[in-house]
């Protein structure tokens, strides 16, 4: 058979959503209000808004990659009762992968005690490699939940980094925290949404001061001040609500087009149904009137 014979039409997939602040902005409130969420918990304590949304502890690299292939497993046995999974935060994750991979290490052989990522192995990049290629399997099996419908949320903490670029000045950006920039580069590229959560910053026309108000916002777009991005032609700036996103991502849109097709199809299903029994309620009568007459 030809390759070309798989030609198809592009489809519409569940979204991989990356989104980064600081600690409290509202990227956990943000998740929870996502279509039926799991939330794959790395750090304590949840915003009171998300109470009742089913939480998976996770302590452990592991622990991780067991629940998600275990969610897999079970979405193709006889699916789950979820449409988003979230995992809050990689940033904790990353301390979590960093620990696997010492753990890991055999440089004792050498008489070496390993204390940190960067003397994994000897040292020379071989404990952040490592904690990549962790990090790269982790979103490998998101990237598997998402083919099968399943919305991907990674959630990070927020730090400011010099980017010095060989054609520009350098300058400060906002990126993921993670250990190592080759560990948060897959954060970034990989998701088809990577979205800023702040506070909107104002400034004093008078005099220049600049300040925040207590509107919260997600910024979606290319820019130099931080690692955002998005594949849906997002506004520069929203709130930093689900329902202001997700009417604006056409994988929901055309859910909720699907969910009024049906919900019109009940209705009329119904409505058919009803002039069908009152039909045959009418027509029950008048039989019942003849034969009294008749009978009369």
């Amino acid at each position: 058979m030809s390759i070309l014979s798989r030609i198809t039409k592009p489809r519409l997939y569940a979204p991989r959503i990356t989104i980064f602040g600081k600690p409290g902005i509202g990227k956990t409130s943000f998740a929870c209000n996502a279509p039926k969420p799991l939330i794959l918990c790395t750090e304590r304590g949840l915003p009171p808004e998300c109470n009742g949304v089913d939480i998976l502890p996770i302590t452990s690299y592991r622990e991780m990659i067991e629940a998600l292939k275990s969610l897999i497993y079970v979405l193709d046995d006889r699916g789950i009762p979820y449409e988003t999974i979230v995992i809050d935060s990689i940033t904790s994750l990353d301390r979590m992968v960093i620990d696997c991979v010492i753990s890991e290490d055999d440089s004792s052989a050498a008489n070496l005690k390993v204390k940190s990522i960067n003397t994994v192995g000897g040292g020379y990049g071989k404990g952040p490699a490592n904690a990549k290629s962790k990090h790269e399997e982790i979103v490998s099996l998101c990237d598997a939940l998402s083919s099968k419908g399943k919305t991907i949320i990674y959630i990070a903490h927020s730090l400011t980094v010099k980017v010095d670029l060989p054609d520009s000045e350098p300058f400060d950006q906002y990126d993921l925290q993670l250990h190592s920039p080759k560990s948060s580069a897959i954060y970034a590229n990989n998701p088809d949404v990577v979205l800023y959560a702040c506070q909107r910053i104002t400034v004093n026309s008078k005099t220049k001061n600049a300040g925040t108000d207590s509107r919260r916002i997600i910024k979606t777009g290319l820019s130099a001040s931080s690692v955002t991005k998005n594949r849906y032609n997002l506004p520069e700036v929203l709130p930093l609500e689900w329902g202001a996103f997700a009417k604006l991502v056409p994988y929901y849109q055309e859910l909720a087009a699907a969910k009024t097709i049906k919900e019109t199809q009940v209705k009329e299903s119904k409505k058919a149904a009803s002039t069908a029994a009152l039909k045959t309620e009418k027509k029950l009568e008048t039989t019942k009137l003849n034969g009294d007459k008749i009978d009369a």
